[in-house]
């Protein structure tokens, strides 16, 4: 079920996405220098978190598109959805208007970040197009949107050359997000059939916000769950350029970059089993949500140990290669960005089942105890001198609670909840 043509082609995109990324990141180091880039690297890592300040509610879509439920009721509750991520957005310009001087680097490059970061927020409502695709089991639309805006950066940073200044990279890296948000909407919009059900009249209409409690109930968790989850795999860079220099920023979002292949190719298997599962489950097909974990479970477990096997023969002299001998990684450093890594792999297999089923306040537990101890464990290991590689051993340790339980919770509690009673097996006659 994994091996489908959806999971196929959504993995060769993000693979061209990847390389196309890897090539103009290659770029900017050459033509940027180490420092500078760091400063963008850091500038960028925010972007990410903005993405995901909808309040949980595109998770939230995403599993109701999955249940295939009434089109008439589903219409409106993404156009509630659309509207409150628009007000989310125009919120989170007054407060960074207000208080985004506070981070050091937007003190650093005040005009870089505006235009960046307050793009950003005007395109959340689009943002909710990828979850309605994906919902759809037609995630390759959006992967194949992001390997297309991928090329269009990778070209943009070998037309500008040395002559790239990070104000003009900003204004280019916006246009290209706007871009990439409106149309995955757009293909969101056809795909569903939107227009058929009104959706235009539905998205102006005067009905209350209180509509849109339901979904924040659920959205509220799942926004609880992408606020650890960005605090302990996205804070990295900003913490090295923070705690440590631009130069260390540098390498740290290397590292992350490179582990991000293994990663993002991994995610394209959970963001394609998600929606299978939520579909599974409503059906109570309980033979096919056993395979489907016995395949995840294998792909985490065994992709972590090839990763770490691999990793420390290869990774210290690419990085040398791919950054024209401007940085040196540490062994050290690789050894924990692929355990770490390896770990998460596993968290995410165990973790797509419970997001699946909505069963989120254990998750809830385990993200609040993890996040809590994150920054404590990190600055213990930054005074015993441990470089930037505290930040994935820090991560390694607060997720591995997690990753050794949620396979087997939902094993226990979701996948044994769909097996019927013995009284409810009909007997033979």
């Amino acid at each position: 079920m994994i091996a489908s043509r959806e999971t196929i082609l959504s993995l060769l995109y993000r693979i061209g996405t990847i390389g196309f990324s890897f090539a103009s990141v290659s770029l900017l180091i050459r033509n940027l220098g180490p420092e500078h880039y760091g400063a963008w690297a850091t500038l960028v890592s925010a972007l990410v978190w903005i993405q995901m300040s909808d309040l949980g509610i595109g998770y939230v879509i995403k599993n109701r598109v999955a249940a295939r439920g009434d089109l008439e009721v589903l219409c409106d509750q993404i156009a509630v959805a659309v509207r409150l991520a628009f007000l989310i957005g125009l919120a989170l310009i007054v407060l960074y208007v207000l208080g985004g001087s506070r981070l050091s680097v937007v003190r650093d490059f005040p005009l870089e970040a505006s235009v960046l970061y307050i793009c950003a927020f005007l395109c959340l409502p689009a943002m909710i197009g990828v979850n309605i695709l994906q919902g759809l089991n037609r995630s390759t639309v959006s992967f194949q949107a992001s390997m297309l805006q991928s090329l269009a950066w990778l070209l943009l940073v070998l037309a500008l050359g040395r002559e790239a200044s990070l104000h003009t990279l900003a204004v280019a890296f916006a246009m290209l997000w706007l871009l990439h948000g409106t149309y995955t909407f757009l293909r969101a919009y056809r795909a569903l059939g939107l227009s058929q059900q009104g959706f235009g009249a539905r998205l102006v209409s005067r009905r209350p916000l209180a509509d849109a409690l339901p979904l924040l109930r659920i959205g509220g968790a799942f926004f609880i769950l992408q606020m650890t989850a960005l605090v302990l795999f996205n804070l990295g860079t900003y913490l090295a350029y923070t705690y440590f220099s631009a130069g260390a920023a540098a390498r740290y979002d290397i590292l992350n970059k490179v582990y991000q292949i293994p990663m993002t190719l991994f995610n394209v298997l959970i963001a394609v089993a998600w929606s299978t599962i939520a579909t599974l489950i409503s059906q109570r097909q309980v033979a096919n949500v056993k395979r489907l974990q016995v395949q995840l479970l294998a792909a985490s477990v065994g992709g972590g140990v090839l990763l770490l096997a691999i990793s420390m023969m290869v990774v210290a002299p690419f990085v040398r290669l791919y950054s024209h001998g401007q940085l040196e990684v540490q062994p050290a450093e690789v050894f924990w960005f692929a355990a770490q890594v390896a770990v998460q792999m596993v968290a995410y297999a165990g973790a797509v089942f419970l997001n699946a089923a909505e069963r989120l306040r254990l998750q809830i537990l385990f993200a609040i105890a993890s996040t809590a101890l994150f920054l404590p464990l990190f600055f213990l290991l930054q005074r015993h001198a441990a470089g930037i590689a505290a930040i994935p051993l820090a991560t390694l340790l607060v997720v591995l609670p997690g990753a050794l339980y949620f396979s087997y919770y939902a094993r226990r509690h979701i996948i044994g909840a769909l097996v019927p009673a013995p009284s409810e097996v009909p007997s033979r006659t």
